[in-house]
């Protein structure tokens, strides 16, 4: 999944990050980790701050959908 913090005034990307369901090398880990330092550092890997959107950033005006109002659903975007 990748987060674009967008400033709609401005037309521009302050910042993203991406999150890797498994590690982004491709490495699998047999089993869980041990301590909560390890559960940790296994889940500081799988966020990366590298790169963000060009100037200007595309943003898309995204309808509410009338059975979750509040909610961002990505499946409809």
């Amino acid at each position: 999944l990748r987060f674009d913090l967008v400033d709609t005034w401005g037309r521009r990307s302050l910042g993203a990050c991406t999150y890797h369901v498994w590690h982004p090398e491709g490495r699998a880990y047999d089993e869980p980790p041990l301590t909560a330092f390890e559960a940790k550092a296994r889940r500081s890997q799988r966020f990366t701050t590298l790169g963000h959107a060009p100037h200007p950033a595309p943003v898309r005006e995204v309808a509410p959908r009338p059975e979750h109002p509040l909610t961002l659903d990505l499946r409809w975007c």
